[in-house]
């Protein structure tokens, strides 16, 4: 911090400085390395459920990625958040030390009991926020498909770092440094065009002051117009959807007043078209803006949301798509514009000098509202300082008293201490006396001792004669006790063995029977079954001899025809009475059908089945 007594530099002519030294310097010029990294963690969302015995406790951690691993390592933590996986924290954290080029690597943890688990990784090259800043969602590693991290990492430029040496200066030198009434004309000197610009730029430069004066009017306060959106995906099947659009301004204190606006919800639609424009009041620079979109048919559950950074619509404006997370192909349509910002201006050429210079402007804005700001934080520091001046004041006064206290106990200390030296040098004399009253005690309890162990020993042995005689008359009579005992248990041992061996016998016997009528059983069950089976054997043949015997009866009836043919013959060539031939023919035939019939008659018998229909006789 510089010495009061030096001079401090006025505000307009800081201010005037810097903007000489950002058009004088070259375009890929650098910062300086602020040696700190002021970054704010906002927000994740789309986390993946983990813990399910206590509940999801996420917190974020936020490293400087070191290319030598022995320095100090820079890193900053959010708290826990229980029981969510969108948290938002809202903390403001400082990176010290930070060196230019190194990245920043985010890692989001779910606290458990015994330890922590990653939910997802995300880094962030140095170039990306370093000098101009950077706010926006980085997307998780090793998370489900949407998960996302918001944060917020202040730009570093020269400006800033001076608003921050004029912020550390005293109330005296903030009072001193107030704008003069003359800041505009030195704006318009700062602005003017070189001379030799054109004609043409000296109208655009005329235009973009009113532009600017406009701006500086409404400083504080956007235009939001949401047009529409498509590519939502439908949660209702049942009533339908119906989207809406919520607008809020991210803001980094919870504390402060939410400035956000809402559409209307159109029904039934997944392309809703709301042509709406809505002021969010009030809105400071820097701010992110996040669109919400719910459906209002199921209890207004999440269907996605976008955020845009501040440097990405201010101070030119943006008209354009955003993607919403985490549906795939879903866009909403906005346009965003500050108060008296026109989106599209008409015959005028876009100037960088302009732009930079309106820019520069409103940084300057910015560093006067932070000023009067860091002005009201030093005047509230001092009221702190004035407390704990008069809490260091009463903090003595208790040191004081303490310190009587102390004292006090010290001499009561020596006090105790000579004391304690008195009675143990009263205990160390008794102890001496007692020591020598024992020793000659312990002299005379040694030799009467040996007496009356001598008179023991004599009593125990005594004692011990005199039991010892008891006891083997004691051993002889059990002795004769466990003789007798034995004889009868042998008595009765050999009693249960005879009978053991009886019963044995007995059982042997039955079982031998039993076994003999199951072998005679199954000898009869062995006989009925070959019977059986011999029947079966016979049944089976009856249709081949039935079969067999028809086919003689036929062979016997075709000979019977012949042999009557014969004799018919025969009759007709000799005569009935006188052909001897056929008589023996004829008394041939009676004798072998007075067989066949014998035969058939015995087999129907044997077989006991009825005379077969072509049995001789019927033949007859």
């Amino acid at each position: 911090m510089p010495k009061t007594s030096r001079r401090q530099p006025l505000i307009w002519e800081t201010l005037a400085d810097s903007s000489a030294a950002a058009m004088a310097e070259p375009a890929g010029a650098v910062a300086e390395s602020p040696g700190k990294l002021h970054l704010t963690i906002v927000r994740a969302f789309g986390l993946k459920h983990q813990n399910h015995f206590v509940g999801d406790a996420p917190y974020c951690v936020c490293t400087a990625a070191r290319a030598d691993k022995n320095p100090k390592v820079s890193k900053c933590r959010t708290k826990s958040l229980q029981n969510t996986l969108q948290p938002e924290w809202n903390e403001d954290h400082v990176i010290d030390p930070w060196n230019v080029g190194e990245a920043l690597e985010f890692e989001v943890f779910d606290e458990g009991i015994l330890s922590a688990r990653s939910s997802g990784k995300a880094s962030l090259a140095s170039e990306q926020f370093y000098p101009q800043g950077f706010s926006g969602e980085l997307e998780l590693r090793d998370a489900p498909v949407g998960a996302r991290l918001y944060v917020r990492i202040h730009a570093v430029k020269h400006a800033a770092n001076a608003a921050l040496r004029l912020s550390a200066a005293p109330t005296a030198s903030l009072q001193a440094h107030a704008l003069p009434s003359n800041f505009a004309s030195h704006m318009n000197a700062l602005a003017s065009p070189p001379p030799s610009h054109s004609s043409r730029q000296m109208e655009a430069h005329t235009g973009s002051d009113a532009r600017e004066a406009a701006m500086e009017e409404n400083l504080g306060k956007l235009s939001v117009a949401i047009i529409s959106a498509t590519g939502l995906q439908s949660n209702n099947h049942f009533e339908g959807d119906s989207p809406s659009c919520v607008c809020q301004a991210v803001r980094g204190d919870k504390r402060a007043k939410p400035s956000k606006v809402e559409t209307k919800a159109l029904h039934k639609t997944l392309s809703p078209v709301w042509n709406e424009e809505h002021e969010i009041d009030p809105w400071n620079v820097g701010e992110a803006l996040e669109f919400i979109l719910y459906d209002n048919a199921l209890h207004r559950p999440y269907e996605g949301r976008a955020i845009i950074p501040s440097d990405v619509f201010f101070p030119h404006g943006f008209e354009g798509e955003l993607d919403l997370v985490p549906v795939d192909g879903a866009k909403l349509r906005v346009q965003i514009a500050p108060f008296g910002c026109d989106l599209h201006p008409e015959g005028t050429d876009s100037d960088p000098n302009v732009s930079c210079l309106t820019v520069e402007i409103h940084a300057y804005q910015r560093q006067q509202k932070g000023i009067e700001q860091n002005a009201l934080a030093v005047s509230n520091r001092i009221r702190h300082f004035k407390k704990e001046e008069e809490r260091v004041w009463r903090d003595l006064e208790q040191v004081r008293r303490q310190a009587a206290k102390i004292e006090e106990g010290r001499s009561r200390l020596a006090e105790r201490e000579l004391a304690e030296q008195a009675i143990s040098s009263f205990k160390e004399k008794r102890h001496v006396a007692n020591r020598e009253y024992v020793k000659k005690h312990r002299d005379d309890g040694k030799i009467t001792k040996a007496i009356n162990t001598q008179e023991i020993l004599t009593r125990r042995h005594s004692n011990a004669d005199a039991q010892r005689s008891v006891a083997e008359d004691l051993q002889r009579k059990k002795q004769q006790e466990l003789a007798q005992h034995s004889m009868i248990r042998s008595e009765k041992v050999s009693v249960m063995q005879r009978d053991r061996a009886e019963a044995t016998l007995r059982l042997s016997q039955a079982r031998s029977e039993r076994l003999a009528n199951m072998r005679r059983d199954r000898e009869a069950v062995a006989r009925r079954e070959r019977a059986e089976t011999q029947k079966k054997q016979c049944e089976a043949r009856i249709p081949d001899l039935e079969e067999e015997e028809l086919q003689c009866l036929q062979r016997l009836q075709h000979s019977r025809q012949v042999t009557m043919t014969v004799m018919r013959q025969l009759d007709e060539h000799f005569g009935p009475d006188n052909s001897t031939v056929a008589n023996l023919l004829r008394s041939k035939t009676q004798q072998t059908l007075r067989q066949s019939q014998l035969q058939a008659g015995l087999s129907a018998r044997s077989l006991g089945s009825p005379r077969s229909p072509y049995s001789p006789s019927s033949a007859r």
